[in-house]
């Protein structure tokens, strides 16, 4: 692989095992509390992580899901999307003014919303409902999420 930088992934993956339980308390809480569907709201780097996910949900999940663009989640806004709807950010930054301006617009309907958040201290780590710290970047995280909310019945069996 060009530019392959075999101790950066390895730290990423030891990142992200680190975390696990952390992530599967979240979840399990998130889980319970209950929710309709849930928005992934990201730009840039991280909507494309999205996608990523939204491609393997289509074909393991009946779970309501949505990809939005952060700028356009709060100006164009989404008819799904309500005070029981769950959004999932991620942000290497933690100060995307997009993302943190999206994070506003869900808590100001109700909504709760889950951060994968490299750095602490920023804004969106103080803004987020749940937050998922994580050294090596939010995408190192996210998969574990992924995994256990697939675990926890996001695919069709619920």
């Amino acid at each position: 692989m060009f530019k392959f930088d075999e101790e950066k992934t390895l730290k990423m993956f030891t990142d992200d095992l680190a975390v696990r339980g952390e992530v599967e308390k979240i979840v399990d809480s998130i889980w319970a509390k209950g929710f309709k569907n849930i928005f992934f709201v990201g730009i840039g780097g991280t909507i494309a992580v999205e996608w990523q996910v939204e491609s393997i949900l289509k074909s393991m999940s009946t779970l309501n899901y949505y990809v939005e663009n952060a700028a356009e989640f709060t100006t164009q806004g989404n008819k799904h999307f309500s005070k029981d709807s769950l959004v999932v950010v991620e942000s290497a930054s933690g100060d995307t003014k997009e993302v943190v301006a999206a994070v506003k617009f869900a808590q100001e309907k109700g909504a709760k919303v889950l951060g994968l958040i490299e750095k602490a201290g920023t804004p969106l780590a103080e803004l987020v409902d749940y937050l998922v710290l994580s050294e090596s970047g939010p995408h190192a995280a996210h998969g574990r999420l992924q995994a256990h909310v697939q675990q926890q019945g996001v695919p069709a069996v619920r």
